[in-house]
């Protein structure tokens, strides 16, 4: 036996989707992935509150409960229903939003075509602002931000500096 691993990376989306990188790993086809909270919303609905924007005060105050039994029951049933454990967390920063135009008060969302992931609550969460939501896989935001189908995109500003094609179209 050996204690190395191999490792091969795939970026940018070319296994998929989250989502349909979360079933390949439901079929043992892949056996790690780092991303989001698709597994949450996929395989323990009832947890989505652990991936919905704006509801937490700080990283610490999520943690808590993460760390919780709330947290623990969440883990334990995206291990039952989707063959899926969480090694760790990584704090990626506090989100932002890129857009073709300035966004300084809740009144400029209105209408505004933003990019979300394909979770339910994330749709609702900006509706109730008044933008128009368009659930869109990330690796999709370059094309969508290119014909319009979105104008905005809600992220850590790592994700915006790792992907220098999804910032806005003006050069800001």
């Amino acid at each position: 036996m050996t204690d190395k691993i191999e490792v091969q990376i795939f970026p940018s989306g070319s296994l998929g989707s989250e989502e349909e990188i979360l079933q390949q790993i439901n079929s043992k086809s892949i056996e790690m992935q780092s991303g989001g909270f698709m597994a949450v919303d996929s395989f323990a609905n009832e947890y989505g509150f652990f991936d919905t924007p704006y509801a937490w005060k700080s990283f610490n105050h999520w943690m808590n409960a993460w760390n919780s039994k709330l947290g623990e029951a969440a883990m334990q049933k995206i291990a039952e229903k989707g063959n899926t454990a969480f090694l760790g967390v990584i704090y990626v920063g506090m989100r932002q939003t890129t857009a073709n135009k300035p966004l300084v008060k809740v009144e400029d969302f209105r209408g505004l075509k933003i990019r979300v992931p394909m979770v339910p609550a994330w749709v609702e969460i900006w509706k109730g602002i008044g933008a128009n939501p368009i659930p869109i896989a990330l690796p999709e935001l370059f094309t969508a931000l290119q014909t319009g189908t979105a104008a905005a995109s809600p992220a850590a500003p790592s994700r915006h500096r790792g992907c220098p094609r999804c910032r806005p179209r003006d050069g800001r």
